[in-house]
């Protein structure tokens, strides 16, 4: 939802400088925009199967991603996806595909 001015009308610039800021700090700094991201994405795939089994609960740091996470084609990913459509998304996905 965006927000109001204080004449009640939608705060347009407001609303786009909350969404669009996040993009211009990581232009700043792209190595910790990097880490950031790549933290978010590690607190998902640790609810996940694949996580669990690649350990991604203790992943701290790019280099232990690089050595903990192998590198994988599509036809590596086809046990999980066979698990999520026999319905335990958990296989690869922190939450319910929509």
């Amino acid at each position: 939802m965006m927000p109001e001015s204080e004449n009640g009308y939608m705060d347009v610039n407001s609303y786009l400088k909350k969404l669009i800021s996040p993009w211009y700090e990581s232009l700043e700094n792209p190595e910790r925009a990097q880490r950031k991201l790549l933290t978010e994405l590690l607190e998902k795939y640790a609810a996940t199967d694949y996580g669990a089994e690649h350990n991604a609960v203790n992943i701290a740091s790019i280099e232990d991603y690089q050595k903990k996470i192998p590198i994988k084609n599509y036809s590596g990913y086809l046990p999980y996806f066979s698990k999520i459509q026999e319905g335990n998304y958990k296989a690869l996905l922190s939450e319910p595909p929509e």
